[in-house]
């Protein structure tokens, strides 16, 4: 696994505190590579904590941008609430915490 990436974990942290009193820990995983897969949340036990994990060719492919890169972060931190789910409270949730408008639900 590559290191923690401080700007990310900070942004993740901040928007955390609406899912979870856990810390969060953004990192890219160069060995993840799928075509459909960005990201993935994982909690582990030892240390309590949550870890955002990026596919290593599409964050080093996008680590620049950085509104693409928090807007997957909020989609997976809306995981910690939803994990198997990407309904109508998990929609309304991503939004909430920051997720782009294709996350939002119409008002």
């Amino acid at each position: 696994m590559a290191p923690v990436y401080p700007k990310y974990s900070q942004y993740a942290n901040r928007k955390a505190k609406m899912v979870t009193a856990l810390p969060v820990k953004v990192i890219e995983n160069p060995a993840m590579h799928t075509s459909t897969c960005k990201a993935k949340i994982l909690k582990y036990r030892k240390p309590r904590e949550y870890k955002i994990v990026f596919a290593g060719g599409f964050y080093g492919a996008n680590k620049n941008k950085t509104e693409k890169i928090e807007d997957i972060i909020s989609h997976e931190l809306a995981h910690i609430k939803y994990p198997n789910s990407h309904g109508y409270a998990f929609r309304r949730l991503a939004g909430e915490l920051g997720a782009s408008k294709r996350y939002q639900l119409p008002r």
